[in-house]
């Protein structure tokens, strides 16, 4: 009787133990107005960026990537609450000036000025055509038809004009554009003090 329960107080102590050395310290950041700008603000920005992010997710899973397992868990959850998303259909474009840099540089060198061409891969003998406004690939070049149509999730142009629409929406959002610039930043300095309070069990 005494071995069962000396057994049984030392299991309990090496679970305990195991459980000290996984805990972390942590920083807990509390009150309503965490990025300095109203609540209500903050609930109308992260509407549009989950809009971005079911976007995003959808043209990752046509064009046979991985999405972020992480973000996938997140969406999923908002998707048994529902948020009310179709107030965001035609998101207000705020104006921007003509010489605003929203282009980036034209490049002087040409991007294949360098390559050798005896280490491209060679000619598969695939075909490209438009049909619809939208890029479609065949098994072959000399007969490009319904019979050599590569299976591929091809996406629609309709559908893809109004999404690439609520994007460039959202760029440019100047709320949206600050609540993700100081969410970013918060994340940042919260994941450098992480490493500054744990960076020895991280090493272990």
């Amino acid at each position: 009787m005494m071995d069962k329960s000396l057994d049984v107080v030392d299991v309990g102590f090496k679970e305990r133990e195991i459980l000290v050395e996984r805990e972390y310290q942590r920083v807990s950041i509390s009150g309503e107005e965490k990025c300095g700008v109203p609540f209500t603000d903050l609930v109308d920005a992260a509407k549009c960026v989950v809009k971005a992010l079911l976007i995003r997710e959808k043209y990752i899973n046509r064009s046979m990537q991985t999405f972020c397992k992480t973000t996938a868990h997140a969406l999923q959850d908002l998707g048994t609450n529902p948020l009310d998303l179709g107030i965001y259909d035609d998101v207000a474009e705020t104006p921007v000036d003509a010489d605003a840099p929203v282009h980036p540089p034209v490049s002087e060198t040409h991007p294949y000025d360098n390559q050798d061409p005896s280490n491209m891969p060679a000619d598969a003998g695939y075909g490209c055509l438009m049909v619809g406004g939208v890029m479609h690939v065949y098994n072959k070049r000399t007969n490009m038809d319904k019979s050599t149509e590569l299976d591929l999730p091809y996406p629609d142009l309709k559908e893809y004009i109004a999404d690439m629409t609520v994007m460039m929406s959202l760029i440019i959002n100047g709320p949206v554009k600050s609540f993700c610039y100081r969410r970013l930043q918060y994340l940042s300095s919260k994941f450098q003090m992480h490493i500054l309070l744990n960076e020895m069990k991280e090493l272990a």
